[in-house]
């Protein structure tokens, strides 16, 4: 058995996690601090600024 189909499998495994791990990440983020997100932008928009004069 030669080492280069074995090293062309685990390439490939690798880069197909490589594109699955980025979108898990985001999702996980987004779903464990998507109401805290909320809450600050909600707060921005009550900010006011005075302005010269």
């Amino acid at each position: 058995m030669s080492v280069e189909p074995i090293v062309k499998l685990l390439d490939a495994v690798t880069r197909l996690l490589n594109v699955l791990i980025w979108p898990a990440v985001l999702l996980f983020i987004v779903i464990r601090f998507g109401r805290d997100f909320r809450e600050l932008l909600a707060s921005l928009g009550e900010l006011s600024l005075k302005g010269a004069g």
